[in-house]
This record gives C-alpha cells, sequence and structure tokens, in this order.
C-alpha cells in the first residue's frame, strides 16, 4: 500500500492504544521530535503535561486520530483547490456547466493550459501575480534573518541581562519550538513542489 494511503485512525489491527512519550510518539509517526513539538502547538493532545523534569506523554489513540483528522482536511483542501483550477481553465474556454462534468481531454487540457499562461504572464505583467521562485527567495532569506538572530539572542541576553543557565536554555528551548513551527507552517503552505516556468523544474524550500 502507498504511504500516502495510509490511515492513520482507527488504529491498525494489533496496535493497542497506549500512553507514549515525545520520543516514542515521535518514532510512531514517524517524523521528528521538533515536528511532535510543533504539532502541539497546533493542537496535539497531550495526555499529561511536562515540565520541571517530567516527561510529556501522550495517548497513542488520540494522536492518531488528531494526524488522521489533519491529514484528511489536508486532502480536501488540496481536491478543493484542484478543482477550482479546473474549472477557471474551463472558463477560458467558454464552456458551460454540463462541459464542468467529467475529466478533461488531452485537446482541453493543451488549450487550457494555453489559456492559462497567456492569463499569468499577463497578471504579472501588471504585478496581480509574482513568481513562485521570487516568494521562495524571499522566505528562504526571511527565515535566514530569523534563525541567525535567534541563535544569536541567547548569548547576547546572558551578557547583557546575565541570565542564569537555567534561564538560557528555557529560552534556546523556546527559540527552537519557534523556528520548527515555522518550519511546519512553511511546509503546509505546499510552496515545494510547485513547478516554476521561470526555472522549469519543481520549486525547493531551502530551510
Amino acid at each position: 500500500m502507498d504511504e500516502t494511503d495510509f490511515k492513520w485512525w482507527p488504529l491498525p489491527e494489533g496496535v493497542v492504544d497506549t500512553t507514549m512519550n515525545r520520543a516514542e510518539l515521535s518514532q510512531y509517526m514517524d517524523v521528528s521530535i521538533n515536528t511532535i513539538d510543533a504539532w502541539m502547538k497546533a493542537g496535539l493532545p497531550v495526555f499529561e503535561e511536562g515540565g520541571n523534569g517530567k516527561a510529556y506523554t501522550f495517548m497513542l489513540g488520540d494522536c492518531a486520530k488528531w494526524r488522521h483528522e489533519r491529514d484528511e482536511t489536508a486532502k480536501t483542501r488540496k481536491l478543493t483547490a484542484s478543482s477550482a483550477i479546473e474549472a477557471r481553465q474551463r472558463a477560458f474556454l467558454n464552456f458551460g456547466e454540463m462541459d464542468l462534468v467529467g475529466p478533461m481531454s488531452a485537446k482541453e487540457r493543451r488549450e487550457a493550459a494555453l489559456a492559462d499562461l497567456d492569463y499569468n504572464r499577463a497578471a504579472l505583467q501588471r504585478r496581480e501575480l509574482c513568481r513562485m521562485s521570487d516568494v521562495v527567495t524571499l522566505i528562504e532569506d526571511i527565515f535566514l534573518i530569523v534563525r541567525e538572530e535567534a541563535d544569536a539572542l541567547p548569548d547576547r541576553l546572558e551578557r547583557e541581562m546575565g541570565l542564569e543557565p537555567a534561564q538560557i536554555d528555557t529560552l534556546v528551548e523556546q527559540m527552537d519550538g519557534m523556528l520548527s513551527s515555522m518550519v511546519m507552517r512553511i511546509e503546509q503552505s505546499q510552496l515545494e513542489g510547485y513547478e516554476d516556468e521561470a526555472i522549469g523544474q519543481p520549486t525547493q524550500v531551502l530551510i
């Protein structure tokens, strides 16, 4: 079975609903611990709060259900966007409502693609659109500034404000969590994988 077809909920046969710590949950979910931390900020259910030497614990079933619902929402959003794009392409060809049913033929897709390309070029000249590569470059530059400042902030505050080691550790943890949340949000925006006609290949966000 393809990985994209895997259903996180209900739990697969033989998997017992149990409590897990962050490391165990990250291993089960096949993601990093930083991703688990970012998911917690996004609403991942926590069974027992951690802190002061106490580990966070999670109920596997609750977390699996949360991820399943999150993935299904993302799939629905993607399908809705694809339908809207195809409907707009058909509108370029002046199709009626009855023509909106069923997949487009190769000729229709070619004509729609050419019409869409002309529209996008005109919109680009009117500055109603911008190239994906320009957006990606801007995001990378902004993220680099934030990451460099976040990395330097603990040492700076330790020198200027005389923070204690425990306070520095807390600050570093908060900065790491913020950066992880930013990375996750950029990944959720689905910027990667879109083909930019200016470079003729899928875009990649280097963060």
